[in-house]
């Protein structure tokens, strides 16, 4: 598990897993796969193992997840990840990989819960107009007919 937390083809935190917890992690990290198609940050396994969350909670909140993302509104989906810490996790667990990048780690669950609810609090003060108008600007062919 050392190797490839250490080649990052794996979390790097995975480098500090004990050898007699190896195979704990190892089985989580196939269900994870095999469920999700993901390949599990530690947080997810460390909460799984704590049972923090369970793979029941995360098989509940995706569709609700989903649900959310299809709506296309990112305001409506950052207020429901603000209000409910645990549709938060399974955002964070199923959507960082996009902004990871090759030789680096991706956010903190923490960090991206403080950027999440700093977000709504900026959301109180978006004027919506500005917003759709550069839009418009920007990507009208692509968003006229979404925004009208």
């Amino acid at each position: 598990m050392r190797s490839l937390a250490e080649s990052g083809y794996i979390d790097s935190g995975y480098a500090d897993v004990k050898e007699e917890d190896v195979q704990r992690y190892l089985d989580l990290v196939s269900q994870v796969y095999i469920e999700f198609k993901l390949i599990a940050p530690k947080i997810l396994i460390e909460n799984l193992i704590d049972k923090e969350t369970t793979m029941e909670e995360l098989k509940t909140k995706k569709p609700m997840l989903e649900s959310l993302i299809s709506k296309k509104d990112y305001r409506v989906l950052i207020k429901a990840l603000s209000e409910d810490d645990g549709l938060l996790f399974v955002y964070y667990m199923l959507h960082q990989s996009p902004f990871q990048y090759q030789g680096t780690d991706p956010i903190s669950f923490e960090r991206f819960k403080a950027l999440v609810h700093d977000a709504v609090e900026k959301l109180e003060h978006e004027n919506t107009d500005i917003v759709r108008d550069k839009l418009l600007e920007g990507f009208g062919h692509y968003f006229h007919d979404a925004l009208h």
